[in-house]
């Protein structure tokens, strides 16, 4: 079997390749490599750390004659155009979330950075500084958690712990019991606009889709509590960048803190970067010494059952 791993993350490349000798693993990290691997590829494994939307399209997808399965490393599919593979009866599959925990503990790493202003703590220190930074303490502030899956779940427990208050936001009013013990208050994407103005945090934990692009605009932004901060461990372009730029140039919000990027990896001259409002960490959230060989493995799995003729797991576009 020819299994080709789109990847631009040497961690996880190190991981596949262990986790799934003895099979032989074509690396792709761009896309000429891909273009010339897919034509002999049978099952190809893709992250979509550093790959934009839909990059796996019709284009790459064309001349994938032998294709039986693509595997994502992830729970997250959006660097696959999943209805073009669909029509090309091309199976795609998820791995169940190995990695929540991960992504929670960076989330709540970020939203402490955003209220301890670690780029302005960072900056003093190497000027010598001290004491002359006000920092904000968590308890008693409200955080709105858009997207209350798994990883949002997670959020919400760990902002209660330190005595936050939490509003939990996602598409539908179906609210698990779970989602509602998760929550202080719950809402619904079309109430969103009425909920901005309570939070002191926001935190964007959706998939992108093209419904969730800049799903944070200029109208949001300026619905948001004046001083509340933004984290981002969604995807870059949930997130519009100029009226995020123009929220940070008006004093609008006290920062911005994210694992994702527009572009990545991110241009180190970046001038958005260059700002200490501004706490960026470059996609490493899901990816933790027990998550990269746990979702490995799962990704293994699947293969073997495909290798087996057994019922696929976690299928996305059937």
């Amino acid at each position: 079997m020819n299994i080709a791993f789109l990847s631009k993350t040497q961690v996880t490349i190190d991981a596949v390749e262990e986790v799934l000798a003895p099979y032989t693993v074509a690396v792709c990290r761009n896309r000429e490599e891909l273009l010339k691997e897919i034509p002999k590829t049978d099952v190809l494994v893709a992250q979509n750390v550093g790959f934009p939307f839909h990059f796996i399209d019709a284009e790459v997808l064309a001349p994938a004659k032998n294709l039986r399965l693509i595997q994502h490393f992830g729970v997250a599919w959006d660097a696959t155009d999943a209805e073009e593979a669909r029509r090309l009866q091309i199976p795609l599959a998820t791995i169940a979330a190995q990695n929540s925990n991960a992504v929670a503990e960076q989330t709540f790493h970020l939203l402490l950075s955003l209220a301890k202003k670690s780029g302005e703590a960072y900056r003093a220190a190497r000027a010598g500084e001290m004491g002359n930074i006000l920092t904000m303490e968590l308890s008693g502030k409200t955080v709105c958690i858009v997207g209350l899956g798994k990883i949002g779940q997670i959020i919400a427990r760990m902002a209660k712990a330190f005595s936050m208050r939490v509003i939990g936001v996602k598409k539908t009013p179906d609210f698990t019991p779970d989602q509602q013990k998760a929550a202080d208050q719950l809402s619904t994407v079309n109430d969103l606009h009425q909920v901005l103005p309570l939070a002191d945090f926001v935190v964007l934990a959706i998939p992108l889709t093209k419904e969730t692009f800049d799903f944070i605009g200029p109208e949001e932004f300026k619905l948001m509590k004046k001083g509340a901060g933004l984290v981002n461990i969604s995807r870059g372009h949930n997130v519009n960048r100029e009226a995020l730029m123009q929220a940070l140039a008006q004093g609008n919000i006290c920062g911005f803190a994210t694992d994702v990027y527009w572009q990545e990896p991110a241009d180190p001259e970046d001038p958005l970067l260059q700002d200490e409002r501004v706490i960026y960490t470059p996609h490493l959230g899901a990816y933790s010494d027990h998550t990269v060989y746990q979702s490995a493995k799962a990704v293994k799995d699947n293969i073997d059952r495909l290798e087996r003729g057994e019922p696929l797991l976690n299928l996305v576009n059937v």
